[in-house]
């Protein structure tokens, strides 16, 4: 083969048109099952880079809740003659992108946690239709 392309080289005759349209083809059916892998990676990224988001941000909204719990925007003070259940939602707007995360925060406590003096939160946090969840106990006096 190589001796072929060689020898027409060398002897001037060049390719035929139907070898270099159907070169052409290979080469473009060979591109094409390259974009379908690229357009499936980019969009892996997107969707990973919006989770990590969500994630990042119900830790933090965890945090700033372990920090301070009963402070005004937080959670409602504990009242110690019943087991605590509270729901709260936010609406947080990032403005990286200008995307909107809906933040739930659940406040739950059982016995065994009210002796402790525990409180389980669960931040809930949705973006373009899907939910990504943190879990974590909050320690009070």
């Amino acid at each position: 083969m190589y001796l072929k392309i060689f020898n027409m080289i060398k002897n001037n005759q060049g390719f035929s048109l139907v070898e270099a349209v159907a070169s052409i083809v290979l080469i473009t059916i060979a591109l094409l099952s390259f974009y379908s892998l690229f357009i499936s990676s980019f969009n892996t990224a997107n969707y990973n880079n919006d989770k990590l988001i969500a994630i990042n941000l119900a830790e933090a909204e965890l945090e700033r809740i372990k920090l301070s719990p009963f402070e005004t925007g937080n959670l409602p003070p504990v009242d110690y003659s019943v087991n605590y259940n509270q729901t709260i939602r936010k609406t947080k707007e990032i403005y990286s992108g200008g995307d909107t995360y809906d933040l739930e925060i659940i406040a739950t406590q059982n016995n065994n946690e009210k002796n402790n003096k525990l409180i389980n939160v669960i931040v809930t946090v949705e973006y373009n239709g899907k939910k990504s969840t943190v879990e974590g106990y909050v320690i009070y006096e």
